[in-house]
């Protein structure tokens, strides 16, 4: 894992604790930025 990636997924975790994000909302986020980084 890069560490632009990391910092990714860090900041993703820190907007779903202040918005308090669904598991759905999670995997689509995630999805689409593993998409969009390979």
């Amino acid at each position: 894992m890069s560490q632009q990636h990391r910092k990714w997924i860090e900041l993703v975790k820190e907007r779903i604790e202040k918005r308090g994000w669904s598991q759905t909302d999670l995997s689509i986020v995630v999805g689409v930025s593993l998409s969009a980084i390979t």
